[in-house]
């Protein structure tokens, strides 16, 4: 008997298309996929998908959980973005300028619904990063001149220590490109990294869960362990016997932590 991988099982289902997509920006990533719950008034999940932040991996593998969250009484708004890579446009700034105004555009549209960041791997740090963008200088990408108006942050595997990451693979062409390439990445760490940030300025402020496999091998739990040691308000689990993928496929007990994480909207 052939057992799979949790990462052949995750991305084993046919993406599911959006009852709706919605624009901010003109380039073709620039884009937020809307899976409707059957509540008008139901709370809204910004999904930020994970891939290592390369151009290779887009949205589409998340498209079975957001639509399985939206099957359970949460509208998700899967956000795309410009990644790194031979034919991509992210990097910096451009990947976190996206990012914050894929965010905006979704706050913007909730009105007085509550409001959930998820997001997964790379998708974690960005989802992280996100919650600290009015910490930021004011000439910084994706600053904000006050908190988002969110009900909480859910990062799943996130890498939330990207200095340490970066120790990992130095020489990782991806995060060279997101940071803004050999020369400007050391100092542009300091406006990129979640860890960076909470340390010089504090907790967020914003009520944060971070959720990780102890089994992870793609990124470490020691990543979700130092920045939850780091800031005594943010809530940890990890998941016993559970690696990067299982908690995104829609068919595991594993998806159901997580999604009643993303349901409980109370602050």
């Amino acid at each position: 008997m052939i057992v799979q991988s949790e990462e052949d099982a995750a991305f084993a289902h046919a993406p599911v298309p959006p009852q709706e997509t919605v624009r901010y920006g003109p380039h073709q990533d620039q884009v937020v996929d809307l899976y409707h719950a059957g509540d008008s008034g139901a709370p809204i999940a910004i999904l930020l998908h994970g891939g290592f932040w390369k151009q290779e991996y887009d949205r589409s593998h998340l498209t079975p959980f957001a639509a399985h969250l939206a099957d359970r009484g949460v509208t998700a708004a899967l956000a795309e973005y410009r990644r790194v890579g031979v034919d991509g446009a992210g990097g910096w700034p451009r990947t976190f300028d996206d990012v914050a105004a894929a965010v905006d555009t979704v706050v913007d549209l909730a009105g007085d619904r509550p409001v959930v960041l998820f997001g997964h791997s790379a998708g974690g740090h960005l989802a992280l990063w996100s919650a600290a963008r009015h910490q930021l200088p004011a000439d910084a990408p994706g600053h904000r001149s006050g908190p988002l108006p969110l009900r909480r942050v859910v990062a799943l595997a996130p890498v939330a220590d990207l200095v340490s990451h970066l120790r990992r693979v130095p020489s990782h062409a991806t995060i060279v490109g997101l940071l803004g390439g050999v020369q400007d990445g050391a100092a542009n760490l300091a406006y990129a990294d979640p860890l960076t940030l909470l340390r010089e300025h504090g907790s967020t402020g914003l009520p944060t869960v971070l959720l990780h496999g102890a089994l992870d091998r793609e990124v470490p739990p020691e990543q979700s362990e130092v920045y939850a040691a780091a800031d005594d308000t943010v809530r940890l689990r990890i998941l016993p016997g559970i690696g990067h993928y299982a908690p995104i496929d829609p068919d595991t007990a594993a998806c159901e932590l997580l999604v009643a994480e993303l349901r409980q909207t109370e602050v």
